[in-house]
C-alpha cells in the first residue's frame, strides 16, 4: 500500500474505541485519541517505532493497525442485512419438474421415534432383569455368573 494511513479511519469506525486501546496497552489518557492520526501516533511511539529526531513512523502505525484488523485482533461487527419477507423465501426455493412439495409440520416431527425409543428403552430393561434372579432365601437380586464357551483359553 502506498498510503496505509488512508484506511485507518474506515477501521477505527467499525472496531470500537475499548478494543483498540485493549490490544495497543493504551492508558486511559492515550485512549483518548481525537483523531485517526493521533492513535497512530500513540501506537507508533508505545511500540518504539519512531523516525529520526524522535518523530513517531506514523505508515509503520497504520500497517500494524490494518494487520491486526485482518487477522482478527480487533475485533468488529457487522450486522447481517435485513431478513426479506416470508413470501419472498418462499418464492425463492428451488422447484424441480415432476417432484410435488409436501407441506410437513415440524411440531410432529420426530414423535414416532420418540415412542419407538421409549419401547426400546423398555426392552432393554427387562434383558438388563433377566440377568439377575432373585435370591431364594432373601429375595435379593444376585448376578448370575457368565457362562464361558467351551475350548482352551489362554489365561
Amino acid at each position: 500500500l502506498e498510503n496505509p494511513e488512508d484506511f485507518v479511519p474506515a477501521i477505527c469506525e467499525k472496531v470500537k474505541r475499548e478494543h483498540i486501546a485493549g490490544q495497543y496497552k493504551l492508558t486511559k489518557e492515550e485512549a483518548q485519541w481525537k483523531t485517526p492520526m493521533e492513535l497512530m501516533e500513540t501506537v507508533s511511539s508505545k511500540a518504539g517505532r519512531l523516525l529520526k529526531g524522535g518523530e513517531p513512523c506514523i505508515r509503520s502505525a497504520a500497517i500494524t493497525i490494518i494487520n491486526d484488523f485482518q487477522r482478527g485482533r480487533l475485533p468488529h461487527y457487522v450486522a447481517p442485512p435485513e431478513l426479506k419477507e416470508d413470501e419472498e423465501v418462499a418464492e425463492s426455493t428451488a422447484k424441480v419438474d415432476g417432484v410435488k412439495q409436501d407441506d410437513q409440520d415440524l411440531d410432529q416431527i420426530g414423535e414416532e421415534h420418540m415412542k419407538e425409543g421409549a419401547d426400546e428403552d423398555e426392552s432393554k430393561d427387562e434383558k438388563d432383569s433377566s440377568d439377575t434372579k432373585p435370591s431364594a432365601s432373601t429375595g435379593d437380586l444376585v448376578e448370575e455368573e457368565p457362562q464361558i464357551a467351551a475350548g482352551e483359553w489362554d489365561d
